[in-house]
């Protein structure tokens, strides 16, 4: 009685010795009553004799359950009189029951639809049982110990018994469970964990909720977990995570979708492939963080979906004619303030190495530059010896002066307008300097700082407008050459 499968067996075997005996003692209760408000005769001896009959039937039971070492320990008559003439009083259960208080098992979690058929759960207490339940047999309070949702993280305020608001509180003062639906606690096996196996893994802070998750990585004592769900990775202690064997329900990973899809899509007809294609891939994939699958998994329930649902949309379906339209949520995607389209995009397309690619990288780079560089003394003496010479102020005018000829008026208009546009921001800068100067006049140094940047700001200005009168010379002339040849 001491180990788990003894007490599953025990539980079984007491709880259909005790629906049995509960429905004989309904029925005593029952003659008794009859016997109460007889006045004698042939009947009522009749009702003696079945009484005395189910009584007997009744020990019978208790000898045999004493025999096989799972009943309880033996009552006398007065114990089952007394429950019989009281069928509204709860049956008390021996105090045997205490040590299987605190016991963990594996429990079901009925309130909610979850992946997880059954969780480690801890025994809280075994509810007596009353006449009314008699036949559903004996349940069982349990706390379970890593919960995936909020109605299973046990409620500490319950614990110190300090909870006001019972049943109405959001967390869990215990799920009752029917006996014969725990199951043996089984110890977790780290050692059989390898990359790929399914697991349990704390994904938020105290008290914790679980999410199932695959392994991706295992170092040591140190496993990294990518959590279904989200499809994110979180880091983990080895003896903090719990493996998952046979209590995972519906997942199944990427190979498996593909393999299952390939075996179904071979058993069809062709004809029916190639309408539902597109449906039957898209249904067993993932679009970012939102499973692919039917619409209504994950619609709202908003304006857009009555809209649909009014102009002959069914739930379930794809969108289109055939049915084999998208069936997944459009990912938001927030890009950085004030960027640019092609900005986003190459964010989007940069691939982020670690720091040891990035080193590997330059040095790679630098040693292509260097190879590239011929390193002999008569290169660095030809490159030194064939530099070009600087040229001089009226060189520069004249190579202008002649681009200007060669440009087309259409190019001079363009010319003259950004030769205006870097005059008015030249002035703009020249004035804020010259603010800058007025304020800074006790500040020596910064006004000579200031003052420098002014002259060079003027010079810049007076080349810029140098350029100006030259482009408006160019087509000046121009125009005046035109109305020549006219006349």
């Amino acid at each position: 009685m001491t180990n788990a499968r003894g007490f599953y067996n025990y539980i079984f075997t007491l709880q259909s010795t005790l629906v049995l005996e509960g429905s004989i003692l309904c029925k005593i209760a029952v003659i008794d009553e009859q016997l109460a408000n007889g006045d004698g005769g042939a009947e009522q001896t009749s009702l003696l004799e079945m009484r005395a009959d189910l009584m007997e039937l009744v020990q019978l039971l208790k000898e045999q359950a004493e025999e096989e070492g799972t009943a309880q320990p033996e009552q006398g008559n007065d114990h089952h009189l007394t429950s019989a003439t009281t069928s509204t009083e709860p049956v008390q259960l021996d105090d045997e029951f205490d040590e299987f208080i605190g016991m963990r098992c594996m429990a079901p979690y009925p309130s909610a639809n979850l992946h997880v058929s059954h969780h480690t759960a801890v025994i809280l207490e075994v509810l007596p049982i009353d006449a009314d339940s008699v036949e559903k047999g004996l349940k069982a309070r349990v706390l379970y110990s890593h919960p995936m949702v909020n109605g299973m993280r046990p409620c500490t305020h319950f614990l110190k018994g300090t909870c006001r608001f019972e049943e109405k509180c959001k967390f869990s003062h215990g799920e009752i469970i029917s006996m014969n639906e725990l199951n043996e606690y089984k110890e977790p096996d780290f050692e059989s964990l390898t990359v790929g196996s399914l697991v349990l893994v704390a994904v938020s802070a105290s008290p914790p909720l679980w999410e199932i998750g695959r392994l991706i990585a295992i170092d040591k004592d140190e496993v990294a977990v990518k959590v279904l769900k989200t499809n994110s990775d979180v880091s983990s202690k080895l003896d903090q995570i719990v493996p998952l064997d046979g209590e995972v329900e519906d997942t199944k990973d990427d190979l498996q979708l593909l393999e299952t899809d390939q075996k179904h899509f071979s058993s069809t007809d062709s004809s029916d492939i190639i309408k539902n294609d597109s449906w039957g891939e898209q249904k067993g994939q993932r679009c970012g963080n939102v499973t692919v699958g039917d619409l209504g998994n994950w619609q709202g329930g908003g304006l857009g979906l009555k809209l649909m649902q009014k102009m002959g949309y069914k739930l379930g379906e794809g969108l289109g004619r055939n049915n084999d339209g998208i069936v997944h949520a459009v990912q938001a995607k927030i890009c950085p303030k004030n960027s640019s389209v092609d900005a986003c995009m190459n964010a989007r397309i940069k691939v982020v190495d670690g720091m040891q690619k990035i080193k590997t990288r330059v040095r790679e780079e630098m040693k292509h530059a260097h190879s590239s560089l011929e390193t002999d003394i008569f290169t660095f003496l030809n490159r030194k010896l064939e530099q070009q010479p600087v040229k001089t102020e009226f060189e520069e005018l004249k190579e202008e002066n002649q681009m200007l000829a060669r440009s087309s008026s259409k190019s001079l208009g363009v010319k003259g307008i950004d030769l205006e546009y870097e005059l008015k921001q030249l002035r703009s800068k020249e004035k804020k300097l010259k603010d800058g100067v007025a304020r800074n006049k006790h500040d020596k140094r910064t006004m000579e700082r200031i003052k420098a940047q002014l002259t060079e700001v003027e010079r810049s200005i007076e080349k810029v407008q140098a350029k100006q009168q030259r482009v408006h010379s160019e087509i000046f002339d121009r125009q005046k050459k035109k109305t020549k040849d006219i006349f």
